[in-house]
């Protein structure tokens, strides 16, 4: 079994990004980035265990 582990940053107030939504929660598809992107890394890789940081828990535990 691996013993890597992935840590999504998936924080941040996204001050220098130009948009009414902060970058980690535009959409691809149906999944917000963070997301697209942790199923995406995990597709190619068997993580022992995938840790997401997120400065809007209450957001992220909608997915």
């Amino acid at each position: 079994m691996s013993e890597i582990s992935l840590i999504m940053l998936a924080a941040g107030n996204s001050t220098r990004f130009d948009a009414k939504v902060k970058k980690q929660f535009l959409r691809l598809g149906n999944d917000p980035l963070w997301l697209y992107a942790t199923k995406n890394l995990s597709s190619f890789y068997p993580f022992k265990k995938i840790v997401v940081t997120s400065s809007n828990i209450a957001y992220m535990k909608k997915f």
